[in-house]
C-alpha cells in the first residue's frame, strides 16, 4: 500500500464534504482546487463505499486501524 500524506487525505475529505454538503458545486470545486471533476466524483464514490456517515469521516463499525487503512485508500 502506498503511503499518502495525511494532509492530502484531509484535503480530499474536505473537498468531498463540501460537495456532499452542497456548499459548492462540482465545477466550483474542480476550478478552486485544480482537480478534475471526475477525480472528485471518484473520491465521492470511495467515500460513500466506505460508509462514512458524517463530515468528520468517522466510519461505522471500524476500529482506529481499519479507519486509517480506508482513509489512505481515498
Amino acid at each position: 500500500m502506498s503511503k499518502r500524506s495525511p494532509k492530502l487525505v484531509e484535503k480530499k475529505l474536505e473537498i468531498v464534504c463540501l460537495f456532499l454538503n452542497q456548499e459548492q458545486s462540482l465545477t466550483q470545486l474542480s476550478k478552486q482546487y485544480q482537480v478534475n471533476h471526475q477525480t472528485i466524483q471518484s473520491w465521492k464514490m470511495n467515500y460513500e463505499k466506505c460508509r462514512y456517515f458524517d463530515s468528520k469521516a468517522v466510519i461505522q463499525g471500524m476500529n482506529y486501524q481499519e479507519r486509517q487503512v480506508v482513509l489512505y485508500q481515498l
